[in-house]
Order: structure tokens, then sequence, then C-alpha cells
């Protein structure tokens, strides 16, 4: 009687064992899959605060154009970057430049959200 109580545990704890070892790999698993994740959501954030600065961006230049005249001609468009920024090859570094019989354009308002990335 006793040997058959001594192996029913024995079974028992085997399986156990197992159990426990199958939710252990269980638990790495979703640990894994989380971090994934985690690092998935500071990925798109990211992206997202480029691409809403780049809105913000578009909505300045879309506020400054709408404004100029419809005449056919062209114009220069000065743009102010960091020194380390990648740029085309075909802009090129200025000092200040004073545009002849310049006119001031008034600029219609706009507004945007602020947004934080979390």
């Amino acid at each position: 009687m006793l040997c058959t109580v001594y192996s029913a545990l024995s079974t028992l704890h085997c399986l156990l064992c197992s159990i426990y070892s199958v939710l252990s790999a269980l638990h790495c698993l979703l640990y894994a899959v989380y971090s994934a994740m985690s690092t998935l959501h500071c990925l798109l954030c990211t992206v997202y605060c480029e691409l809403y600065a780049l809105h913000c961006l578009l909505c300045i230049v879309y506020s400054a154009v709408s404004t100029l005249p419809c005449s056919a001609g062209t114009f220069d468009l000065l743009v102010y970057t960091d020194a380390t920024s990648d740029v085309p090859q075909e802009w090129e570094d200025s000092d200040p430049r004073f545009i002849q019989n310049a006119a001031d354009v008034k600029l219609r308002s706009f507004t945007t959200k602020v947004s934080t990335c979390l």
C-alpha cells in the first residue's frame, strides 16, 4: 500500500514539474512578446512625432504659399536647418539674403495641437 501511495505521489510530482516547466516557458515567451510590443510602441510613437512635426511644417509652408500672388514666376525659399541635418546636395550654405523690391506678405493664422508621445 505504501509503495502505491509513493508511486502516485512520485507521478504527481513529475506531472507538476512538467506543468511548471510549461508555465515557465510560457512566461518567458509572453515576456519576449511584451518586450517586442513595447519596443514597437516606442518606435511608432517616434514615427508619429516626426510625422506630426512634418505636418506642422507643411501647415506653415501652406499658409505662407497660399497668400502668394497667383502670377507665373518663381521665388526662392530660405530654409534654416541645423548644421548636422541631412539636406539635398542642391542646397547651399549662404549668408542672410536681402530681396530687392521685397513686399511684406501677411500670413494667415493657423493653430496646431501640441502632442506628446508616451
